[in-house]
């Protein structure tokens, strides 16, 4: 018991530390991050657009690169859920441009409404970041030519806005958000969080498998359940390296890009896990012969639910798919698939073992009818047999 109850402290310890790391390094990257929020109106008429652009002064404090992010949408419109923004509310291009102190450009792009972030190598000193609305093709042409591309990209880079849609007389109200922080933070940062995940898993590991081999709740198999494992754990591994290579050959040609690619590979660990858990319970091999299957079935439906529960909070919240890339919140539902096809295997499996029970039963029937039928004829035959004697 002694040997147990070390590892378990250990453990404990572990999945304390690590939930109390997280509030630290939430607050850790607020810090380090750099937010600026701010609206402005502008006024259309006759197909010429008024406006103060005051540009906006901010310090970088050391050489290094940084992770710059900014937004800008029609007043009232969610800058978060991009792809839902109502076109028709935008009446006017906007073009985001910084340079340092000597006037250099260092970064720009524009859009109607945008919501981006991109990572550029800044050194110390002072920056100025400047937005300018465009309601015609000309005026933008020329400032393209400018600051974002160069003279023989600049019509292409008109072409690609409608300017039809944007010339029409009224006040208009724009929101806009810029943000930056120092990809040296946030790289530490990320690998405490990896950290963290990685010690509060294998904590939680070492306390399931205290649990389970602990006395009565230590699953028992016998030799046909041990070697059916074996062939689950081999078929489970070679189709999770299948779909890692199918996977890896379609993310180098660029075929998945609408899809985050760590979902990607993660969803080949559901693949080998789904086959090995299916095969286990089709071959009688995942339950030990000490171990019941209705409360192993009603764990996997509640968290199923749960996680489909998840899925929907994701989908409806817009953080399920972001500027048209499937997020890791996509995991939910491959958890939920997992463990309803899990769910239903079992229940499959159960239907199909008791109506083998009742055709097995039936069968002892009728060769207990045939049987006890078999010895009455040979009873009568006898009796008459006896009778012919007598005569």
């Amino acid at each position: 018991m002694k040997k147990k109850l070390i590892p378990l402290i250990i453990a404990i310890i572990i999945i304390l530390g690590s939930i109390c790391l997280i509030p630290y390094l939430l607050r850790s990257d607020e810090t380090e991050k750099t937010t600026m929020n701010w609206k402005l109106d502008y006024t259309v008429e006759n197909g010429v657009i008024t406006k103060d652009n005051l540009p906006i002064a901010f310090n970088i404090d050391k050489d290094g690169e940084y992770i710059i992010e900014y937004y800008w949408v029609p007043e009232g419109e969610d800058h978060e859920d991009i792809l839902s923004v109502d076109t028709s509310k935008v009446k006017a291009l906007t073009s985001i441009r910084i340079s340092d102190s000597e006037g250099n450009n260092v970064f720009g792009t524009s859009g109607g409404a945008l919501s981006a972030s991109t990572t550029n190598y800044l050194t110390k000193g002072e920056y100025e970041l400047k937005l300018t609305q465009f309601v015609d093709r000309e005026s933008f042409v020329e400032y393209a030519k400018e600051y974002l591309c160069a003279n023989a990209d600049a019509e292409e880079w008109a072409d690609g806005y409608d300017f039809s849609t944007v010339a029409q007389n009224g006040d208009y109200t724009m929101e806009y958000g810029f943000s930056y922080r120092p990809v040296s933070a946030s790289n530490s940062n990320n690998l405490l969080y990896f950290a963290i995940v990685i010690l509060f898993t294998i904590a939680v590991i070492i306390i399931l498998v205290i649990i389970a081999n602990n006395g009565e709740y230590r699953a028992k198999y016998d030799e046909r359940q041990i070697l059916e494992q074996g062939k689950a754990f081999k078929f489970g591994f070679f189709s999770t390296i299948i779909a890692i290579g199918v996977i890896g050959a379609a993310d180098a040609f660029g075929i998945v890009s609408m899809i985050d690619t760590t979902v990607l590979y993660c969803s080949a660990i559901f693949i080998g896990l789904g086959v090995y858990v299916v095969y286990c319970v089709w071959h009688e091999a995942y339950f030990g012969i000490n171990q019941q299957s209705v409360s192993v079935m009603v764990m996997l439906a509640i968290i199923g639910l749960a996680n489909t529960t998840l899925s929907i909070m994701g989908f409806v919240s817009g953080q399920m798919v972001v500027n048209g890339i499937v997020t890791f919140r996509i995991m939910n539902v491959l958890c939920a698939a997992l463990f309803f096809a899990l769910f239903i295997t079992i229940l499959i499996k159960k239907l199909s073992l008791s109506k083998t029970s009742e055709e097995d039963e039936d069968e002892d029937d009728d060769d207990e009818d045939a049987v006890e039928s078999s010895v009455d004829s040979s009873v009568e035959g006898n009796g008459s047999a006896g009778n012919n004697v007598g005569l």
